[in-house]
């Protein structure tokens, strides 16, 4: 599902939080948006469709892979979606270093559903270079 009159668009959800993941999940969805889940960045990269338009939103602190990591490898691979961050470990300068190389935003955990609507309008709409921080 989509919401009405939107563009369709694949929300990319990666955390390796179980509890984390289906949370955002069922947000998204109950507000009409599609998602695909994925337990770390390492399946993500292995079962992810770039064909799908869509963004990435990831949680940065995972074991192997860590979402920073993610976010280096799509750039160097000219991954064609954007990409935001969650984190529960919200550091200043990691938001600023992502931030000036491409990310379009960095939410704190628990994600504010407003916050994370009004960061995926963005994205949907094509400012995905709109770069803003939300502590």
């Amino acid at each position: 599902m989509k919401p009405t009159g939107e563009p369709a668009c694949l929300i990319r959800i990666v955390d390796d939080e179980p509890r984390a993941l289906e949370a955002v999940a069922f947000m998204l969805e109950c507000e009409g948006y599609e998602t695909a889940c994925f337990s770390s960045a390492q399946e993500f990269l292995i079962s992810d469709l770039p064909s799908i338009p869509g963004c990435v939103l990831s949680d940065i602190r995972m074991p192997g892979m860590t979402g920073l990591d993610l976010f280096d490898e799509l750039r160097s691979r000219n991954y064609p979606h954007p990409v935001l961050f969650m984190t529960a470990f919200a550091d200043v300068e990691t938001a600023v270093e992502a931030m000036k190389n491409g990310l379009v935003d960095y939410l704190v955990k628990p994600v504010v559903p407003e916050k994370l609507f009004s960061s995926l309008k963005v994205v949907q709409n094509g400012h995905d270079t709109q770069v803003k921080m939300t502590f």
